[in-house]
């Protein structure tokens, strides 16, 4: 688990389903009406990628995510986990829980 603050959707969770790797993540920003959504994500030439919205296709990479502390906090825009918003200038930092 990777959280970003103590509000509802502010967690970000990683595990393997059927041999794939799956992220689960709030697909709303707004944390008093929480929805999550699950994708399947990789790791490549250091940054995070997810599976395109209908899970077929190639995989395309989050460009803003960068490590501030490698394998243990990240930071990424709010537009890579909510393209659909308008959170452009938002930026996240996602700590990972021990």
């Amino acid at each position: 688990m990777w959280i970003k603050g103590s509000q509802t959707g502010d967690t970000l969770y990683f595990f393997q389903s059927n041999g794939k790797n799956i992220v689960r993540y709030p697909a709303s920003p707004n944390p008093a009406a929480p929805s999550y959504q699950e994708e399947e994500f990789g790791y490549k030439n250091g940054k995070l990628e997810f599976k395109n919205v209908l899970g077929m296709g190639d995989f395309f990479p989050l460009g803003s995510f960068a490590w501030k502390e490698t394998g243990k906090q990240f930071e990424i825009s709010g537009n890579d986990l909510f393209p659909f918003a308008s959170v452009l200038m938002a930026r996240f930092t996602f700590t990972k829980l021990p």
